[in-house]
């Protein structure tokens, strides 16, 4: 299989997963409650948050790693991780049933989706590090068509809100099972890693992945701590409709964006910067599609597909277009940097972008202002964000990149 064609079907097989969720939105909408939308919403946001600690963002440093034996012994620990984590959520959930019950719903929602959310991660990063986009591509298909089938029974026969996050764990197991790949063999004896994935590094890459994903989640949490539940059910179904592009193509493309760029760091290759601005350029004509046609169709269509009392999310939609496009276009080289090494640099491009967009949002709240003020608020931070970081990562690529040729330059010349 050319590589050009295993990068479609990858991309395809996610496009027709993402699809069939978002088409079961509208059933779900008319089944459930705003407020328990809201809450699956906020677990959602918890587990997302969660997922880079609870996996030790290994999924960043798999595919970069040279050795088999670091690959091992990095995905059986974040694997160990991960359940430790799971479970521990778990527990608070059901803690909390007497005293909380609203708060031990989203604990055990959170408990079920970071369970399939974590292990998917991890279980990919193999996958890209092998080259292996065949198991790849159908992964992503059977991990969103069965959870998609699965939260569609769940509303047809009436099944608690609980179910439609254990449905998200049923499809990734369901998925991993049929397209697993054993780890790399142990060897008798196995050169070091030359590029480690030290402690340093894994905090770094950790405390960017909890700070980006928080920032994406923000406007969640702040609707639904700062105003109420069935805000924070127009945000989610809004991000979540706004986000299709991304959606659709994201995990995708950042899998690509992995796989082609993992062998030039192992091999100590240049061509990152380019790359980049390769995929960069075809996405902002998908990017600007995307939002337009959010902006245009999604006020008009609010109520007709998401039923009565949803006609604030379709303005949230439409406010949204614009900075979800924007993440299409830069989410997937959030891989970039920890492939390169530079963990660090991530973090703090990530703490900044929080900063902007914790601080417009807590001005915007304590202004009073309502859904539609926040969320615009938002945008334009988010929007900013991007910016920044898009810059960030091309001259760190542009930085590589030179120094690389600078060498094979002078070792062509002492030749």
């Amino acid at each position: 299989m050319t590589t050009r064609r295993a990068s479609l079907h990858v991309v395809g097989a996610q496009v027709i997963a993402q699809v069939s969720l978002v088409a079961v939105l509208p059933f779900l909408t008319r089944a459930y409650s705003t407020a328990e939308i809201g809450y699956f919403q906020l677990a959602m946001a918890v587990a997302m948050t969660a997922q880079p600690l609870a996996t030790l963002r290994s999924e960043f440093a798999v595919p970069s790693l040279v050795t088999d034996s670091a690959v091992r012994r990095l995905v059986r620990t974040s694997l160990l991780v991960l359940a430790a984590v799971v479970l521990g959520t778990g527990v608070l959930s059901a803690l909390l049933v007497r005293s909380h019950s609203g708060s031990a719903q989203v604990a055990g929602m959170s408990a079920l989706m970071l369970a399939g959310l974590g292990w998917t991660a991890i279980d990919n990063a193999v996958l890209i590090r092998c080259g292996d986009a065949g198991r790849l591509a159908v992964r992503n298909l059977l991990g969103g068509t069965i959870a998609a089938a699965a939260q569609l029974l769940t509303a047809f026969i009436g099944g608690g809100v609980v179910l439609l996050a254990a449905s998200v764990l049923v499809g990734r197991v369901v998925a991993i099972a049929f397209t697993r790949r054993p780890l790399p063999a142990p060897q008798e004896r196995d050169d070091p890693e030359p590029r480690p994935y030290t402690v340093p590094r894994a905090a770094s890459s950790m405390l960017s992945g909890l700070v980006a994903t928080a920032t994406g989640q923000s406007l969640i949490f702040a609707t639904g701590l700062g105003q109420s539940a069935t805000a924070s059910a127009y945000v989610g179904v809004a991000q979540r409709a706004a986000g299709a592009p991304l959606t659709l193509l994201g995990q995708g493309l950042a899998q690509l964006m992995q796989s082609h760029v993992a062998p030039m760091v192992r091999n100590g290759r240049p061509g990152v910067r380019a790359r980049i601005l390769k995929q960069v350029v075809v996405l902002s004509g998908v990017a600007v599609a995307c939002a337009a046609a959010l902006m245009v169709l999604a006020p008009p269509l609010a109520v007709p597909l998401l039923g009565k009392g949803w006609e604030d999310a379709g303005l949230v939609v439409a406010i949204l277009a614009i900075p979800m496009s924007f993440q299409l276009v830069v989410g997937p080289l959030m891989t970039v940097l920890p492939l390169l090494g530079r963990e660090r640099l991530l973090l703090a491009t990530q703490v900044s972008r929080f900063l902007l967009v914790a601080l417009t949002l807590g001005v915007t709240l304590a202004s009073g202002a309502g859904l539609i003020a926040t969320t615009l608020a938002y945008g334009v931070a988010t929007v900013l964000g991007y910016v920044g970081m898009l810059a960030v990562v091309l001259r760190a690529a542009s930085i590589r990149d030179t120094r690389l040729s600078m060498h094979d330059e002078r070792l062509r010349s002492t030749t």
